[in-house]
């Protein structure tokens, strides 16, 4: 079976009924017959037996059965907006996970990949990567983390030793970004500005 990843959507009437209807077009990724199959949900590691139903012309559409313990622990406000999101990564066992989890791990990633970029750049693509998990501007999710920085700083700033005159307290990567995102380079007092040699605005932080 090939490796896939689709995103369904589950009606209230069939949470209710603990079933998960899976569109003919993707019955491809499950066995012709009925059967149980096994599946895990979200990040969990145990495997579980439930039963599935091939794509069957009178309800137009396959189901898997047995969800109820799992639909009772999703946010009810998914279940009134008729709009729950289930994801199906396929590959022998079948992980079943809520887009809105997929959308955590990916947005925890991004932030992990944020404070540890070793360049402007690379950072800069993770903030943005970070706003799209989260689907926001990306000048928002800077004020976000900056106001987490203030409220838990988190972010080991490098101390060097100042052997020649302009030599300071370099700045991380990540914390360059936000400040250029959210003041593009000026100052925070005075809206002035200037640029180093290689074009970029100037930063420094002053020591706590």
């Amino acid at each position: 079976m090939a490796n896939s990843s689709f995103t369904i959507y589950a009606t209230d009437s069939r949470i209710s009924k603990g079933l998960l209807a899976i569109p003919r077009r993707f019955s491809s990724e499950f066995p012709t017959i009925k059967g149980k199959i096994l599946v895990v949900f979200d990040d969990a590691t145990r495997v579980e037996p439930k039963i599935y139903v091939p794509y069957d012309p009178k309800i137009k559409e396959c189901r898997v059965f047995g969800l109820s313990r799992w639909f009772s622990g999703v946010d009810r406000r998914w279940r009134c907006d008729n709009n729950y999101r289930g994801r199906i990564p396929t590959k022998g066992i079948y992980r079943i996970a809520l887009d809105r989890f997929i959308e955590q791990r990916r947005s925890a990633e991004a932030r992990r990949q944020l404070y540890t970029a070793n360049s402007p750049e690379i950072a800069g693509e993770q903030l943005r990567r970070l706003a799209e998990s989260k689907r926001e501007k990306v000048q928002e999710i800077a004020f976000q983390e900056i106001a987490l920085i203030a409220q838990r700083p988190f972010l080991k700033r490098k101390r060097v030793m100042v052997l020649q005159r302009g030599q300071a307290e370099a700045v991380p990567p990540a914390l360059r970004v936000l400040l250029e995102v959210i003041h593009h380079g000026k100052c925070q007092i005075c809206d002035f500005t200037f640029k180093k040699r290689d074009g970029n605005p100037y930063f420094e932080i002053p020591s706590s």
